[in-house]
This record gives C-alpha cells, structure tokens and sequence, in this order.
C-alpha cells in the first residue's frame, strides 16, 4: 500500500490534489488539468482552514451580481442540530453513521459543494445553481445520499465526486451508508452519474462515515462499528481501494487532515482525546478537554475552540504535533478590555499563514467582536465589532464577513492587517425565513453567501 507521509508521497509526486467535503466547497475544472489551489473544498484544505490562497475574489468593491432561490435549510439544522452532550455524541460521532436513517447521516452532508460552474445545494431538496448567472438548473431529492466532495485524480481528467451509497454489507440490508466515486454530471444532479468505484474497491467496505477528508488524491475517513476500535481508512481517489489504515481506540467526533498527517478527536464529560495519525503509524495520542473542538489544522498545529464555552469565558488551544504541548492562544481576559461587553464564547475560526481569526460572542448576542491573532504568541493584532451574528471566510487579501443585523443582513471585506473595512454591502432581508445568514465561500471571482432559502452571490463591480 501507499503511505501518507509527512515528507514526499507517492500522489504528491504524482501531483495530485483533493477538493472539497461538508459545510463549503468549489471547482472542479473538467477541461485541464488543474493545480492542487484551483480545487477548493470545505475549509479551501483537508485541515478546515477556511483561509484560501488562490482566486480573485472582490477586494475594493463588491455587488451583489445574483441571487438564487434554493432549499438551503442544511445550513440550520448543522448550525441547531448539534447542541447537547448526548446529541454531541450520537450525532456528531462518525463512528455512529453506519445507517443510512441515522441523524448523523442526514446532518453529517455538505451544504455547499462546487464542481465547476455549478453550485450544489443541499437541503430538503438539492437545488444545481448556474454560478455564471445564479439560475437554479435543476432541483432534485437524491433520497438517502450525501454529497461529500470532489477529487482530482490521475485516471479521470474530470475528476471524480465523492458522495455516498447504500451498502448490501454484513448486516447491512442495503441500509448501511458507503463512500462512492461517481463521475461528475454535465449539468444535473450529481447522484445521476455513473458509479466509478466503491469504498474499499475491489472488496467493499461494509460501511463508512458520511464524511471524508479529502487531500493528495486520497479520501480519509472512518469506518463505524459497534465498539472500538475504529478503524480510519485513507481511500485512492482513482480507484476506491484502501492506501492505508490504522485504528483509533476512542469515537470521532472530528477528523482533519494536514501535510499528510490525519487527526482524529473525541471529546465528552469523560475526557477528551486525539489521536494524531501519520498513515498507518500512531504519531501519537494527545489528551484534551472535556468541551474541546477541533476546528482547523495547519502547519502541524492543531486548534480548539471551547464547545462548552456559550456565555462562558472564551477559549481557543493549540497544540503543537511534534511535543503534544498545549497552550492557550486565547483566553476571555485578554480581550474583554478590547471590546464593548462581556466576551461569552468563540464562534468561526479562520487559520492564515500568520494571523488567526475567530469571532467573539456577547453575552447580548448583538454586538460580536471579530479579532486577529498571532498565531505564533497569541498576541492581539486588532479587534472589530459588527451586527451579528458574524460568520468568516479568508483569503490574503482580504477577511470575507458576512453578518446577519445592521439592520439587515450584510456582506463585509475587511483589511487582514488591519482590521479596517474595505467594502460592505446590503444583502437581501431574509430573516424572516429563518436564522439568517450561514458561513460564506469563495469561489473563483465571487463570494458566495447562503441566506435562509437564497444563495447571493457578489463580484467586483
């Protein structure tokens, strides 16, 4: 089997690159052979960074060019969903999604994902979107099948969409749920195309999470089970069968990849773990709080928001890979003489190459603060406060914010360096239709922001 090394593997040689998995994603280019930065997916890496280094995105100015009307009602239930301890571990574990009925299943799908110039929107129904000029080209129910991502890869020159099946498994009754690569539609819903392979290839898993990281031509991700262990499985993108895999003694609750290394944690009222992963060795195994999220890896550094931490003293940690050492990069009294009101928890995290950004609840709820951070000290580069609730994306130009009061929704660029404003614009009013405003995407030349029921999309005038 392959490895899935820190140093040079055999896909990265090769010079391939995965793209895209669950909340926001983009493009897949079916006429040339595309650099690894030109396939963008959840978090723009397999480590949920949400930071993206390539594209055009407006900076001086933007409008808002169109909007599409689309079942988008995903984005509110993984937003509300996942809230208690018991739903934490019920829902959230990917050790738990072997069904197809089960919640974890229906919540663990990607909003967003785009393949070339189509956006795909999940929801209630899945809606295709035109992103030339925002026109919804087909709606459709791909009933008990979830969209992942897509991978490029050395076989297909289109790529391959990695989304989910019924497996006739041990067990199973073709009620079990299975990773599958699919060959992306030429315009219609992605479920359409023909099957390329099957997790596990050419001797199906049983099952697999509905999720996966996707990253140097591989898809990682877990097999659940009854009990642990649980085995996690990095997938070949070509051709379905198994590159590496490696066991976890504890359940899943997030699973990132970074620079070949994957990371994989649990937290609850027992404890917390990670277990740091490099192919089919145990780098090592790490403990963590109780309320620990892993949000975003990057640079062998691994960072936690506090679940536990609404209307409490915010916290983000990070943990360095190599030494397992812990530190606190953030913590509520270092900020709270920087802001009007109380601090009460972290929200979005955005990991650069030097800064990280991360919104700062309230304990109003009206007026979060977004806040710049060194990620080599913790230091405070800069604070601003906005309606909210705020929710971020970044590039190297530009911190994209997209704020959901003010009095209406808005869409925002801010100055990285800064912190100082570079444009806003006035969104549609949706908030009668539900929470509001989701986290946005960049995509190409625009910047995408799912409302409630609409996807807008703006570009430099």
């Amino acid at each position: 089997m392959g490895t899935f090394s820190r140093g040079v593997t055999r896909r990265r040689f090769l010079g391939t690159a995965g793209a895209s998995m669950a909340a926001t994603t983009g493009c897949l280019d079916s006429a040339e052979q595309s650099t690894p930065v030109a396939w963008p997916q959840r978090g723009y890496d397999a480590g949920a960074t949400f930071y993206k280094t390539e594209g055009s995105p407006p900076v001086e100015d933007a409008e808002v060019v169109w909007t599409a009307n689309v079942d988008n009602s995903l984005y509110a239930a993984i937003d509300e969903q996942w809230r208690g301890a018991w739903e934490q571990d019920r829902y959230r574990d990917l050790t738990n999604q072997r069904y197809i009925a089960t919640f974890a299943n229906r919540y663990g799908r990607t909003p967003l994902i785009v393949v070339g110039d189509r956006a795909h929107v999940q929801g209630g129904k899945d809606s295709v979107v035109d992103l030339t000029d925002g026109t919804v080209v087909e709606q459709s129910n791909c009933a008990e099948r979830a969209l992942v991502g897509a991978a490029r890869t050395n076989t297909y020159r289109d790529g391959v969409i990695v989304g989910t099946g019924s497996s006739n498994g041990s067990d199973c009754r073709d009620r079990c749920v299975v990773l599958k690569g699919f060959r992306p539609p030429d315009g219609g819903a992605w479920c359409k195309g023909p099957q390329r392979w099957a997790a596990g290839a050419p001797r199906d898993l049983a099952s697999t999470a509905a999720a996966g990281r996707i990253a140097d031509g591989m898809v990682v991700t877990v097999t659940p089970d009854r009990e642990p262990p649980y085995r996690i499985v990095a997938i070949d993108a070509d051709d379905g069968r198994i590159e590496w895999e490696n066991t976890v003694p504890h359940g899943v609750h997030r699973l990132r990849v970074d620079d070949g290394v994957a990371y994989a944690s649990v937290a609850g009222e027992a404890g917390g773990t990670m277990t740091i992963l490099d192919g089919a060795s145990t780098h090592q195994r790490v403990e963590i709080g109780p309320t620990d999220l892993l949000e975003a890896v990057r640079d062998d550094v691994s960072y936690f928001r506090d679940l536990g931490a609404k209307n409490k003293t915010p916290s983000i940690k990070a943990i360095d890979t190599e030494s397992g050492e812990t530190r606190q990069l953030l913590d509520g009294p270092a900020v709270s003489e920087r802001i009007a009101g109380t601090p009460a928890g972290v929200g979005d995290i955005v990991v650069g190459p030097d800064r990280l950004f991360a919104t700062l609840q309230t304990e109003t709820g009206s007026d979060p603060a977004i806040l710049a951070l060194d990620r080599s000290d913790g230091a405070v580069e800069w604070v601003r406060q906005l309606s909210g609730p705020l929710r971020l994306t970044g590039t190297d130009d530009a911190l994209y914010v997209a704020g959901s009061r003010e009095p209406g929704p808005h869409a925002y660029a801010l100055d990285p360096a800064s912190g100082d404003r570079l444009w806003s614009v006035e969104l549609p009013d949706r908030t009668g239709f539900g929470r509001g405003v989701y986290r946005p995407a960049v995509v190409d030349s625009k910047m995408l922001v799912p409302l409630s029921g609409l996807l807008v999309a703006l570009e430099e005038p």
